[in-house]
């Protein structure tokens, strides 16, 4: 999706009562969601809600972590 894409999805999503799956590498968007279950080579390593995903250590806030150039 190009820039305005993600923001787009959301709306069209929010108040929906329907059950949508997501596959996202953007972090603003993910932290939208209800849920995010988190997958590493096709298993999922972890799983819960955005704020208790992302305020600890783990497999997610790792992958958002910016990475600095070597």
């Amino acid at each position: 999706l190009d820039s305005e894409g993600p923001q787009l999805l959301l709306k069209l999503l929010s108040g929906s009562e329907a059950t949508t799956l997501l596959i996202t590498h953007n972090q603003a968007v993910a932290r939208k969601m209800d849920q995010i279950w988190f997958l590493v080579d096709g298993k999922l390593v972890d799983c819960g809600t955005p704020s208790a995903l992302f305020d600890r250590p783990g497999p997610v806030a790792n992958f958002f972590t910016p990475r600095s150039a070597a």
